[in-house]
């Protein structure tokens, strides 16, 4: 374990990483959502898919006590609830794709996910759906499937609540929670299936700090009043993220 260590602490990817989480971390902290959406593509440059999803479960995990209590306060958890259902259903099935997918195919995907997530968002598509139990479901079923085969879980639940009617604290709290159980569960079924090799393991335990330290930054940013701007600020990260990564560059 300690050899893993000093190598993840001289590995020269570890500070492009760290870079990396730290701007993602900022963006999570204010904005609620972002982590996958900017770190899958980028740490795709550097490491295998099922390392991607190892470095993606453990940010979260370790970084999210902070925010946990403030989060529960403002989350309806009925309705989270349906959401991490669906979920726990289908993201075995996405999990079981991502082992077959090629490096080159997953950051496409990766890099696909996210700016098209974006391009709808920044069209101010809304929709007037009820969320129900029947559609929470399938909302969660999707982010589910997605985040097994990508580990990209958001984009259906952000969708869902970012282009309704919910209330701006609410729609944060769902998505920040909805994404710290995906991570539970995908790193309960990464070990299971001893996917978790221990330089990758140490890798994301020194990543962890510089990512902490942006989720706090992000999160004492945060302002209702200034949501929109927050979205386009993680839009315009997100989308930058995404075009850096296209495996045309190499």
């Amino acid at each position: 374990m300690i050899e893993a260590l000093l190598q993840a602490l001289t590995d020269p990817d570890t500070a492009y990483l760290g870079f990396v989480a730290v701007i993602a971390g900022v963006v999570r902290g204010f904005a609620g959502f972002g982590t996958a959406l900017i770190i899958v593509p980028l740490a795709s440059r550097v490491l295998a898919p099922i390392d991607v999803l190892v470095l993606i479960v453990m940010l979260d995990i370790a970084s999210a006590a902070p925010l946990l209590p403030r989060m529960k306060r403002d989350a309806d958890l009925k309705s989270l609830g349906f959401l991490v259902i669906g979920m726990a259903v289908l993201l075995p099935v996405g999990l079981s794709l991502v082992t077959r997918i090629d490096l080159e195919i997953f950051r496409w995907q990766a890099s696909f996910i996210a700016l098209s997530l974006v391009a709808i968002m920044a069209m101010g598509w809304r929709h007037r759906l009820v969320m129900g139990p029947k559609l929470l479901l399938l909302v969660g079923g999707c982010g589910g499937f997605l985040g097994g085969m990508s580990g990209i879980p958001g984009p259906p639940i952000i969708l869902a609540y970012m282009t309704g009617q919910s209330d701006v604290s609410r729609i944060r709290a769902n998505i920040f929670l909805y994404l710290l159980i995906y991570d539970f569960v995908l790193g309960m079924l990464l070990l299971g299936k001893g996917l978790i090799a221990m330089p990758v393991a140490m890798l994301s335990l020194v990543v962890v700090v510089p990512y902490t330290l942006g989720n706090l930054l992000g999160a004492r940013m945060f302002n209702p009043a200034y949501h929109k701007q927050y979205r386009w600020v993680a839009y315009m990260i997100i989308t930058g993220s995404a075009l850096i990564s296209l495996p045309v560059w190499g």
